[in-house]
């Protein structure tokens, strides 16, 4: 048998590669708690590495200007604090308002869609009537409407098939 065949070398790769697998399953416990820790990880380093990409250019402009790099980071994070306070307290209040008002006008919109629903209902817009029984009337449509789409789809279907 020839072991430097192009045979040998995939099929010992692939059957490593499966080996690692299989042993690597017998370690889920281990794998599991690994992901649970990155998982509660991976979001804090995301943002710090997002915030150190945004901020870097402030924090040279700083140290440009003879300000020392601990401060340049405590007034850029006061700063960036105060406008998250800024805009929690700003769009807070909004939120507030607007549920208020939806709260208490909630009432008088049901009632007008209930209202604008009624009148597209009306028999004029289709030339059905809804106010009857609506489970009478599909059926008798459909009554109606199957035999002819059946008797066409028959025909379709012969001329297909000759």
């Amino acid at each position: 048998m020839e072991y430097r065949s192009n045979f040998f070398k995939y099929a010992s790769a692939i059957l490593i590669v499966l080996a690692i697998t299989f042993l690597l399953n017998q370690l889920h416990f281990f794998f599991e708690t690994f992901f649970k820790f990155v998982k509660v990880l991976a979001a804090p380093v995301l943002v710090a590495g997002l915030f150190y990409y945004l901020l870097r250019p402030f924090i040279r402009l700083a140290e440009e200007n003879r300000v020392p790099r601990a401060l340049a980071i405590g007034i850029l994070f006061i700063i960036g604090m105060g406008f998250f306070i800024f805009i929690t307290l700003y769009i807070g209040a909004f939120i507030q308002n607007q549920t208020k008002q939806l709260v208490t006008n909630l009432p008088q919109i049901i009632l007008n869609g209930e209202a604008r629903i009624n009148e597209l209902l009306h028999p004029k817009y289709f030339g059905i009537n809804f106010s009857g029984n609506l489970g009478q009337q599909f059926t008798a449509a459909l009554r109606k409407v199957l035999p002819f789409l059946t008797g066409h789809i028959l025909q379709t279907l012969s001329a297909l098939t000759g």
